[in-house]
């Protein structure tokens, strides 16, 4: 059997050893990349430290697992990038392709904004939609309940993960996107019934 996907092959492997409890697992094949996920996973303190050793396979690492992995895997397709070819690629760049997509994906029908007042309005709001992933989003939420999309699937189609849902991550941000949608606009104040019942 040829292994082409050394790192998918040791995050399941890792998935797999978690899930029944095991203290350590032995990754083979071993691989830079492999290494390097390994290191930065040290490093947040998900995974043990890792040795190296020589089997008659070849080199293979026995990771030591801390019981903190509950989820693990690749994105699929990955491509190889040269460093050289990176860096020709300047941010402005891959901005102005990813408003392409967006502009795109926000022509494809109306937009409907809307305005929120009130303790955590921002928190709120993104609770009730849920994660910016739809696929992600916990049961109940607007994105979990009406969609489905993920960034594998958005990369497979070459286009924006359709969150048809955006909330402001914050107030400054939700002050910025207000004067976009509705300057000039003359907010009215009101009470609602949960604030008259609650803050007062």
């Amino acid at each position: 059997m040829v292994l082409n996907d050394t790192l998918s092959t040791a995050m399941s492997k890792i998935l797999d050893y978690e899930e029944i409890g095991k203290k350590q697992v032995q990754i083979y094949p071993s691989s830079k990349v492999v290494k390097k996920v390994l290191d930065i996973l040290n490093q947040k303190n998900y995974l043990g430290e890792y040795d190296e050793t020589k089997t008659n396979r070849g080199e293979a690492l026995m990771l030591n697992l801390l019981g903190k992995i509950n989820k693990c895997g690749v994105i699929k397709p990955r491509f190889s990038v040269k460093k050289d070819n990176f860096e020709k690629t300047d941010a402005l760049s891959v901005g102005e392709e990813v408003r392409k997509r967006l502009l795109k994906y926000w022509l494809e029908g109306p937009i409907v904004v809307s305005a929120w007042q009130g303790p955590s309005a921002v928190v709120v709001a993104r609770k009730i939609r849920g994660h910016t992933f739809p696929v992600d989003a916990e049961p109940g939420t607007l994105h979990a309940t009406y969609g489905f999309d993920s960034p594998l699937l958005a990369t497979t189609k070459d286009r924006v993960v359709k969150t048809f849902i955006h909330t402001s991550g914050s107030i400054e941000e939700a002050n910025r996107e207000i004067d976009y949608w509705f300057k000039n606009y003359d907010f009215k104040d009101y009470e609602t019934l949960i604030e008259h019942l609650y803050i007062r």
